[in-house]
């Protein structure tokens, strides 16, 4: 394997840079460097070539850089040694949030960083640039001697970048490339980008949110056509004093208008029957790329619709086709997930394994080193082995607003569910409808965590602590609540969480059972194993003898298989990123409803905890029932939880009245569909959705009093 085939790819967790990570693996003797700044879960692509490094940099510019450093080989220069990388790419875009000049000269100190770093080590730099350095372009095909405007701030670092490695160049004595792509699509495009912006536009016969420049019409290019014209910049002949920039672009300008009728016609609209590209018009915004043509022998391949028969061919990664069902959750298995339980079950033990024990010890450091875990199969597994440990039976107070799987763990254990109304703002247990509820029979409280949401449970610890009762929480909704809050700890006893594929970290099914003493983990994980505690050696035994069984009291087979403790292993590494997602996606429901019709479901008052979960309520007066028929039949799959009070179910003796916030919100509640990485234009068709179907009930209802 030659060293002249080794390429470096920065941003390569993006939607351009994955897809050059992808063409370069079809050579299975290039080496190849993935860099991208975002963990690898989150990249657009797995790389999966047997020559490619992955390497994930870190937050800080000094950390990243020495990262790169050390990747790319310190010491060991091409301009020393005759080693090094043949080649940088550098395809990553401009960083976020860029607002004005100071940003923009932050952004560039950064990439000056980054080119004195790699001096030496490469012999050839492409920098992806786009063509929206040019502005709003002048005449009618726009080739590289045009102005370059910087009048956005995209539009400097990106000029400012092309002229900083002019001077790099030069210094260094390497060619360099600039490439100057007109608007990419293709598969994999960002949900931001332009043309997947559209496509959701006109599915759901609405304007583009926000609309294209009425003026403006733009080019478009197919992501794989980029691809080919960075290889063929790495194969042309060029001197060490060469510097080069190429148009890359199919020379043909749209409005929004053709191209909307372009994506009618793939979408059946009755306005197009079939997908003809209209006649481009002698006006601004298509892009020459004859250099690129006579210099590297460069043409597209792709005009504008055979390019989006391909995207609309395509899988959509993560989530279903968005004409398709949309489902309530969908979970974020990463193909790190997948190796980890590939490995497992290739393994020699597929039943429990090196990866439960890897797991336990994995969420009690999430936890902060307060607990001991046990993984088990289910949270209503953790939270009956754990009230079967209590040393006397009967009423555990609880949460009338609940999945009923709670209080069947009470009813497992042997012991009575004793209701309590919530708080409205918290979904928790009221302290002081809990404070009027203990007797002499309380043996536990019980709150709930619903939806990230920890609520008053200070306030439950000092009633619990008054008399001498255990705080035990159901927290299966919970995982990462406390993590993410800094001015909070865990005051409770034991702590019950949900691995289901609904929750932020998934096993398929599972959960763990988190404790403060040793002794109560330890009789509950007896409990777990069939009443058989882990057999300890005897004196001088030597290592623990694991063919010794002794049952020492009646128990369950509550035991977490190892392929799901693998994947829950594999799942807390990404814990960060998801419980960010989906409080971006908590956050844009809330952004997009009509409040008119729904009431925002916030965090706790205090802002202490997570709220993963996107939930509202529906407001009063309007037909819950109605509104989830009228969303299920246009496949997007809004649901309630939860429908009814667990004490109103038909297995507990009526008892009308006992708890009024748990009964309204539970004939009020919407559950939103959630994804890891769901499209904003997702989110947005079915906010949409919802408020014309509110808006057509709330009219229904006037209608009816008048």
């Amino acid at each position: 394997m030659s060293d002249l085939d080794a390429t470096i790819v920065i941003g390569a967790g993006g939607f351009l840079g994955s897809h050059l990570v992808e063409a370069f693996e079809q050579d299975p003797r290039r080496p190849l460097l993935a860099v991208d700044r975002r963990p690898p879960e989150a990249w657009s692509r797995s790389p999966t070539g047997p020559a490619t490094r992955v390497l994930a940099l870190p937050a800080g510019e000094a950390e990243a850089l020495a990262a790169l450093e050390a990747a790319a080989g310190a010491g060991d220069r091409a301009g020393d040694r005759g080693a090094g990388w043949e080649v940088c790419i550098h395809a990553a875009g401009p960083p976020e949030g860029l607002r004005g000049p100071a940003d923009c000269q932050r952004a560039l100190a950064g990439l000056a960083a980054l080119l004195e770093a790699l001096e030496g080590r490469v012999r050839r730099f492409v920098l992806i640039s786009s063509a929206e350095v040019y502005g709003a372009p002048v005449g009618d095909l726009v080739n590289e001697a045009h102005p370059l405007d910087v009048s956005s701030p995209q539009g400097l670092y990106r000029a400012g970048a092309e002229q900083m490695l002019r001077h790099w160049q030069a210094r260094a004595g390497i060619p360099c490339v600039v490439l100057r792509p007109a608007e990419i699509f293709g598969g994999r495009m960002p949900p931001e980008a332009l043309v997947a912006r559209a496509i959701e536009a006109a599915r759901r016969g609405a304007p583009m949110d926000p609309p294209p420049p009425a003026d403006r019409r733009v080019d478009f290019v197919h992501v794989s056509d980029v691809v080919e014209a960075v290889r063929l910049c790495l194969d042309a002949a060029m001197g060490p004093e060469r510097f080069e920039a190429f148009n890359v672009s199919s020379g043909r300008a749209f409005s929004g208008a053709e191209l909307a009728e372009v994506l009618g016609g793939f979408l059946g609209r009755p306005e197009a029957e079939a997908a003809p590209v209209p006649a481009p018009r002698p006006a601004t915004g298509a892009i020459g790329a004859d250099h690129a043509f006579r210099r590297l022998g460069w043409l597209p391949v792709h005009d504008l619709v055979s390019g989006l028969e391909e995207v609309f061919a395509a899988p959509a990664p993560r989530l279903p086709p968005l004409r398709d069902k949309v489902p309530l959750c969908r979970p974020a298995i990463f193909p790190e997930d997948v190796d980890r339980m590939v490995r497992q079950l290739q393994g020699v033990s597929v039943g429990a394994g090196p990866a439960v024990p890897e797991l336990e010890r994995l969420a009690a450091s999430f936890l902060g080193g307060d607990y001991a875990c046990a993984a088990v199969n289910s949270c209503a597994s953790a939270l009956e082995a754990a009230l079967e440990v209590l040393p006397r039976r009967g009423e555990v107070i609880t949460s009338a607003y609940s999945y009923h799987a709670t209080a069947n763990a009470i009813h497992a254990a042997g012991c009575t569910p004793v209701f309590a109304d919530i708080e409205r703002d918290t979904f928790g247990m009221d302290p002081e409808a809990v404070r009027a509820l203990v007797g002499e029979r309380t043996v536990a409280i019980l709150p709930v965590y619903l939806f990230g949401r920890i609520g008053r449970v200070e306030a439950l610890r000092r009633i619990a602590d008054a008399h001498g009762l255990p705080l035990i929480a159901d927290a299966a909704q919970a995982w990462g609540s406390y993590h993410r809050s800094a001015r909070r700890r865990p005051v409770e006893d034991a702590l019950c969480f949900s691995f289901y594929p609904t929750k932020v970290v998934t096993t398929g099914e599972g959960g763990i059972l988190a404790a403060r003493d040793p002794a109560f983990l330890g009789a509950a994980r007896a409990l777990i194993q069939h009443g058989t505690p882990v057999a300890a050696p005897a004196p001088g035994e030597g290592p623990p003898r694991h063919w010794r069984r002794r049952q020492e009291r009646f128990g369950h087979g509550f035991r977490m298989p190892g392929p799901s403790a693998a994947l829950g292993a594999s799942q807390l590494q990404a814990t960060d990123p998801v419980l960010d997602d989906r409080r971006r996606i908590v956050g844009r429901y809330h952004e997009r409803l009509d409040p008119r019709f729904f009431e925002a479901a916030d965090a706790d008052p205090e802002g202490l905890t997570c709220a993963n979960v996107p939930i509202s309520l529906l407001r009063p007066g309007l037909d819950r029932e109605r509104f989830l028929v009228e969303m299920n039949a246009r496949e997007l799959m809004v649901s309630a939880h939860y429908d009814i009070p667990v004490p109103d179910q038909p297995v507990y003796p009526p008892a009308p009245g006992a708890w009024p916030v748990a009964s309204d919100v539970t004939a009020r509640v919407l559950s939103w569909p959630y994804a890891y990485a769901m499209p904003e234009g997702l989110i947005a068709r079915i906010c949409d959705a919802a408020n014309a179907v509110a808006a057509q009930l709330a009219e229904a209802g006037m209608r009816r009093r008048a």
